[in-house]
């Protein structure tokens, strides 16, 4: 990694910034050693990007503050012996443009049922998943499919799908409009990465996941089923059992999945984060 060092060592002597936000946990440690080679020293703020189960190289990195997810998040680096004023709790810095937007209500008549669905070319079961979600949930429902940079790998098992169900599938490629999509779903079936599950919490979206990377996604999960906000379908049948529960009694379970993200939704958060760190730049 002696390249991308040397590299950071030119840009941070270029620009002189009066701090250094990284949002990857290898940063501090060149950065760390570029201070010690003369270069000013300024504050340094690690935005841990998973919740509850940080990995090693987020906790032990040289920085000066801890912008974390949650709570939980909180404890659990604490837990580690971080100090607690060092750990800040302002949520994940989702695109700003979700404090824009309204969520669907929690009293929506769900009909149709609206279902946005990110497939991962890693486990390629997009028909699967897509004729389950389907399936399951009775002719009227809807499916929009964001098949993303993933375009021309998975578009053309997507297209099946769209032509199996006529009028029931919307296939999206690259879009910039996730705010908008979450917002206007009632439920969201993908990975279990950290972007992809504080978006849906931020747009207060239930979440269904369908492929988790063990170990570092797997706090995510924990964090989701803490806030009663979503869970783990990842074996075939699971999405229809989940979404059997969560519709039945008028979607009784749906509701509650979508107060307990209401309570924990933060929108705001990449502004609460940039307040926090230009106070602390004035203050240094």
């Amino acid at each position: 990694m002696a390249k991308p060092e040397k590299k950071l060592h030119q840009l941070i002597a270029e620009h002189k910034p009066d701090a250094i936000i990284s949002t990857y946990p290898l940063y501090p440690y060149f950065i760390e050693r570029i201070f010690n080679q003369g270069l000013p020293k300024v504050p340094v703020f690690t935005v841990v990007t998973d919740s509850i189960a940080i990995n090693a190289a987020w906790r032990k990195a040289p920085t000066d503050f801890w912008m974390v997810t949650d709570q939980h998040t909180k404890e659990s680096l604490a837990s580690h012996g971080i100090a607690q004023n060092q750990i800040i709790d302002v949520g994940f810095p989702v695109d700003p443009h979700f404090a824009d937007l309204e969520p669907v209500d929690a009293e929506d008549s769900l009909d149709p049922l609206r279902i946005l669905y990110f497939p991962t070319p890693k486990k390629p079961h997009v028909r699967r998943v897509s004729r389950e979600l389907l399936d399951s949930t009775g002719p009227n429902s809807k499916l929009t499919i964001v098949l993303g940079k993933h375009l021309r790998k998975i578009h053309c098992r997507a297209k099946e799908i769209e032509d199996q169900y006529p009028g029931r599938v919307t296939i999206k490629g690259w879009t910039r409009k996730v705010p908008e999509l979450l917002n206007s779903h009632h439920l969201v079936v993908g990975k279990a990465g950290g972007a992809t599950v504080h978006e849906a919490l931020a747009a207060e979206c239930p979440m269904l996941i369908h492929h988790l990377v063990p170990g570092q996604e797997e706090g995510n999960l924990t964090l989701l089923r803490l806030l009663d906000g979503g869970d783990l379908a990842e074996d075939e049948g699971m999405l229809s059992k989940h979404l059997s529960n969560m519709l039945a009694d008028d979607a009784s379970l749906w509701r509650q999945m979508k107060q307990g993200l209401a309570e924990n939704s933060r929108p705001c958060a990449a502004q609460q984060a940039a307040d926090f760190i230009v106070q602390q730049i004035n203050g240094h």
